[in-house]
């Protein structure tokens, strides 16, 4: 029974890494800094799609660091690499890096929201709207074109 589980869990992960949602999440996860993604932050809807769970380490650098506090690395990326093979892992890269063309218009989708939600979460009002101008300004320089494909080292 054991070695069945181990099986399943193998093919489920082998079959969230061809996905084009693990791609999508995985470039995502390394525009808005988001440090602590793995196999277990990402479930399977009812559709047969993969949804991202648990954002709790979002905007790594700029919103835990400065506060004392750091999280190693875990990212769907690393995960693929050890999961796909050479060709097969290169080609989630260049899916990542071609994922990355709609992150301007999705920050501009969502900059009102952006800033109402930094705006609950960091006191005085004038703290709140320096980060959110931080925030903005890193994630519209990570949305450039070429920024991912640079970061991956691929040709996209």
């Amino acid at each position: 029974m054991k070695q069945v589980h181990k099986w399943a869990f193998f093919i489920a992960k082998k079959n969230l890494f061809r996905s084009q949602d693990a791609r999508k999440i995985a470039a995502f996860d390394k525009w808005t800094d988001l440090r602590d993604r793995n196999f277990g932050n990402v479930i399977r809807s009812p559709k047969g799609g993969y949804v991202a769970i648990d954002h709790e380490t979002l905007l790594h650098d700029l919103l835990w660091v400065p506060f004392g506090t750091t999280w190693a690395e875990r990212c769907l990326t690393s995960e693929a690499g050890k999961t796909l093979t050479g060709v097969d892992y290169k080609r989630f890269q260049v899916d990542m890096a071609n994922a990355a063309n709609g992150h301007a218009a999705a920050l501009a989708a969502v900059q009102r929201d952006l800033d109402a939600l930094v705006a609950k979460i960091v006191t005085p009002p004038a703290a709140a709207a320096q980060l959110s101008q931080t925030i903005s300004t890193s994630l519209s320089h990570r949305s450039q074109p070429g920024w991912m494909t640079s970061l991956l080292k691929v040709i996209a």
